[in-house]
């Protein structure tokens, strides 16, 4: 814009201008320039092309997910009675079916070590609460409600940026494409 005002470079400017579009009839009319009216439509064609490629990305890889499922469902074994490998097998490196005790998660390397830790020694509170044993079954069916302990978490997450924190949930074996 004439002024700085760029709403394609700056979320401010862009927040700022649909709050007014919200707010005010004829917001745009307190433009000086027209060109800074081309400049916002410009900034919201760009915004808007960014969420039709990410609606687009969802789809496929729900689409590949479902198809994956749709064709594990159908597997009987990884090998053909002839031994020769079903196509499918070369899309699992790791069984699909859910883990009966920790040290069967824990040898499957699904979760990222870290995570496991946390989960496991979490549990200990957890099993005082129940007062009883906790199956892992239980945990991932929704029967049994583990509180993560906080104290754990802070070694666990990364902090990206100013509030933005991510933690590694899987290994890189399953979150990796091959």
């Amino acid at each position: 814009g004439t002024d700085g005002w760029d709403p394609r470079h700056h979320l401010s400017h862009m927040l700022h201008a649909l709050v007014g579009l919200d707010r005010y009839p004829n917001y745009l009319s307190r433009f000086r320039e027209l060109s800074d009216v081309d400049v916002l439509e410009d900034a919201l064609v760009q915004r808007l092309e960014q969420v039709r490629q990410q609606k687009l990305g969802i789809i496929e890889r729900r689409r590949g997910i479902r198809e994956l499922v749709r064709r594990y469902n159908k597997l009987k074994d990884y090998a053909t009675p002839d031994g020769d490998q079903d196509d499918c097998s070369q899309l699992w490196h790791f069984q699909l079916r859910p883990p009966t005790t920790w040290a069967e998660l824990r040898e499957k390397r699904v979760l990222n070590e870290n995570a496991f830790n946390v989960a496991y020694v979490s549990l200990k509170t957890t099993k005082q609460k129940e007062q009883r044993s906790v199956e892992i079954g239980d945990i991932i069916d929704g029967k049994v409600h583990v509180d993560l302990d906080p104290a754990l978490l802070e070694g666990w997450m990364d902090q990206e940026m100013f509030d933005v924190y991510s933690f590694p949930l899987l290994t890189t074996e399953v979150s990796e494409p091959r």
